[in-house]
């Protein structure tokens, strides 16, 4: 779509703005947690214009190839990415507590500030626009991004309170004692912090990969809406599987009818199809589905 393109687009250009500032002012003044921030924001850069082609071939039309449709690339370009993310915060964790241990690094506050609130309102402003574009459009793509940009947010703002309270009370002796272990410390707990984002996107899109059944409302709605159609008509019994992948659902649905049910013509029966569909077609998940009947148990 059209709409998805710009969103991811405008995504891109502005982590890769944060990204290149945080990584050559993380550098300048040899803070971790700008770096950290920086590595973020970078990594979402190359990852977004992935995000775009990835985007590009789903909405492609199916083919001797991708019988399916192409939708699968969704959930493994996912997948990919949140080994990434995860990667990148075992690494970071790993070398602060390193520093840590070492007797930690100063790094003054005000050095940092001015960093920290650029890319809290950059990030916001991206955050906000993709989160009010999920109400009028479905995209697993935009979902990561969105959920991306909440955590570069997160990462910033926490960033800013850090050392904007160290900035403010300067002067106490508690901070003069601590003051060495605040950036790799900060980096330590954002690290473990972030790395539940990353995890969670990894799980569900295994299970995805994996042909795992969703569990999820539009599963439970399949399930009652041919129930509901098999009572109606008085079908013997019913079979549904229902997997997803990116963003389609693929629903099988196999019917057990009694052998001497009188079956007036295949128009009658593309008629129950059409009911069910229509149904579920509600969803806006664009479904792919798959309707026989039968007077044998065997092929439910």
């Amino acid at each position: 779509m059209k709409k998805e393109q710009q969103l991811l687009q405008i995504s891109s250009f502005c982590a890769l703005g944060i990204g290149l500032m945080g990584l050559s002012w993380g550098v300048v003044v040899h803070s971790n947690a700008i770096l950290f921030d920086g590595f973020y924001s970078l990594l979402s850069t190359l990852l977004s214009f992935g995000a775009l082609y990835v985007g590009r071939l789903v909405l492609q039309e199916e083919d001797r190839v991708f019988q399916f449709g192409r939708n699968q690339i969704e959930p493994i370009f996912i997948l990919f990415r949140s080994i990434v993310f995860i990667s990148l915060s075992v690494y970071s964790l790993v070398l602060n507590t390193s520093i840590l241990l070492k007797g930690g690094r100063y790094i003054p506050p005000e050095h940092v500030l001015v960093y920290a609130v650029v890319a809290l309102v950059c990030s916001s402003f991206v955050f906000f626009k993709l989160n009010s574009s999920k109400k009028q459009m479905y995209s697993v793509v935009i979902d990561v991004e969105t959920l991306q940009w909440k955590t570069n947010a997160f990462l910033s703002a926490c960033i800013l309170i850090v050392f904007g309270a160290g900035w403010l009370f300067h002067d106490l002796p508690l901070y003069c004692k601590i003051k060495y272990y605040i950036d790799p410390a900060l980096v330590v707990v954002l690290s473990l912090l972030v790395v539940g984002y990353p995890l969670k996107a990894f799980k569900k899109n295994l299970k995805e990969l994996m042909l795992i059944a969703p569990n999820d409302s539009l599963e439970k709605e399949v399930n009652r809406i041919t129930e509901e159609l098999v009572k109606h008509h008085g079908f013997e019994d019913y079979r549904v599987r229902v997997v997803r992948s990116g963003r389609k659902y693929f629903i099988d649905v196999n019917i057990l009818v009694d052998a001497a049910w009188d079956i007036k013509s295949v128009s009658s029966l593309d008629t129950i199809r059409n009911q069910f569909y229509h149904q579920v077609d509600k969803s806006g998940l664009e479904p792919w589905v798959g309707f026989s009947f039968t007077t044998q148990r065997k092929w439910l």
